[in-house]
Parts: structure tokens; C-alpha cells; sequence
């Protein structure tokens, strides 16, 4: 497995390829309004980087995210193709993402998780992470998560 660094500005290329990705991921949950608000954030937020897990040629795996402010950076969005999950590229790919940010010009890395999501509460408090926060998001339960580099 091999995990590489993108970063904005994308071409419609990549986006096409990711799009895919996600889909095959998220199945019928990336229906065409989320997967616009996805190509949205691709294009404009800040810093958006998207690391990718490839085996093979073939795109298995990514965790994106962008700065949230000079110095916070949001780790937004992650996911695995449901035939390679189970195998360590969840973590191989937060490795990544935290070693690269830490290196750069970030000092806490923020992320989002919904509290009924224990398999990555568990992903990311393995990671260093700590519960720093709550908030509801469409009446569930979600934890804020952040790390200092």
C-alpha cells in the first residue's frame, strides 16, 4: 500500500477519481447534494489536503481535510473501500496526515466524530486525540476531538 499527499488546487481529474472513491465508501449515504457540498469544500476552503491509500493502482482509502485557522487544522473526512477496511489503512493514513501536519505550520488538529461512531472515537483517541467538546448535529450526539502537535 502506498499513501500520497495531494494537495488543492485539484484538477477535474483528481476530483472525478475521488468522487468515485467516495462513493464506493459511502455507498448510498453520497447522494448528489452531499457529494456537491464535497467538490465545494475540495475547491474552496482553505489548505485542503487529501491523503490517499493506493494498493495496486487502484484508490482504497483517503482522510482530507483543511485549515480551519492559521494554526487549527480540521482533519474532516475519511473513509476506506468497504473490501480493504480491517486492515490497518485507516491508521496508516492518520499517521500520515498527523505526521505531515505536525510538521507544518499547525499546532492542533481538530476533528468531528459522531458519538455512535465508536470505531473511529477509538481510531482517533488511539492517535492522541482527546474529547475536548460536544455538540448535536441533526439531533445525534458528536464529539469534538483535537491533538497539539
Amino acid at each position: 500500500m502506498i499513501v500520497h499527499l495531494s494537495e488543492a488546487p485539484f484538477s477535474d481529474t483528481f476530483i472525478s477519481e475521488f468522487v468515485d472513491l467516495v462513493q464506493r465508501v459511502f455507498g448510498d449515504e453520497a447522494d448528489k447534494e452531499w457529494l456537491d457540498s464535497l467538490k465545494w469544500r475540495l475547491e474552496e476552503m482553505p489548505d485542503v489536503t487529501v491523503f490517499l491509500a493506493e494498493k495496486e493502482s487502484l484508490l482504497i482509502g483517503f482522510k482530507v481535510g483543511y485549515a480551519a485557522t492559521d494554526r487549527r487544522y480540521y482533519s474532516w473526512l475519511g473513509g476506506i473501500d468497504p473490501n480493504f477496511r480491517k486492515q490497518g489503512v485507516a491508521k496508516k493514513l492518520m499517521t500520515q496526515q498527523h505526521e505531515w501536519l505536525c510538521n507544518s505550520r499547525f499546532q492542533i488538529i481538530e476533528t468531528h466524530v459522531a458519538q455512535k461512531n465508536k470505531a473511529m472515537i477509538q481510531l482517533n483517541l488511539d492517535s492522541g486525540l482527546a474529547i475536548t467538546g460536544m455538540f448535536m448535529k441533526k439531533n445525534e450526539p458528536n464529539f469534538i476531538m483535537q491533538k497539539s502537535c
